[in-house]
Parts: structure tokens; sequence; C-alpha cells
């Protein structure tokens, strides 16, 4: 699966973050009106683009934009794991 192009209004790049192999890269970009941040997170694993999710409310900061872009991602990584294969 290859990741979606991102076009010029996707915004920038802030944070990325490596957990247990995946690699969570979170985007901002300003709200209409720039009355604060949007966001999404873009999950990936051995280079492949897994998962984007976004975010449902408008951030005042960059910093509280990251914790919870990160957290969710955090949460599906976790949920993941959870079908994986186990042994017995």
């Amino acid at each position: 699966m290859q990741q979606p192009q991102n076009d010029a209004t996707e915004g920038v790049e802030i944070k990325e973050v490596l957990h247990d192999g995946w690699t969570i890269s979170v985007r901002a970009r300003a709200a209409e009106g720039n009355d604060g941040l949007l966001g999404s997170a873009d999950i990936s694993r051995d280079g492949v683009w897994r998962c984007k999710l976004m975010g449902s409310t408008v951030f005042d900061t960059r910093l509280h934009l990251i914790a919870v872009m990160v957290a969710k991602a955090d949460k599906w990584v976790a949920l993941q794991a959870s079908f994986a294969a186990r042994a017995y």
C-alpha cells in the first residue's frame, strides 16, 4: 500500500516518532481563518504506509496537537498488536 500524495494544502510535518518499529508522522495545517491547527498522523512500518488518522478537533498549540495525534496513533498500533499471531 502506497502513501497517498499530499498536496500543498496538507501542511507541514512537525514530528516523527519511532515506536516499536512503527513510524508516526504528525502533520499540521492552519484551520480556516487561522483559528488554531488541524492535524493528522500517518502511520507506517518498514517503509510501507499503513494508516492515516485525522484529528477531529481544532488544537490551540502544536504541542497539544502532537500529543493527541501520537496518542491516537499509539492506540491504533496497540490494536494491531492484539490481532497478531500468538504462540501458545
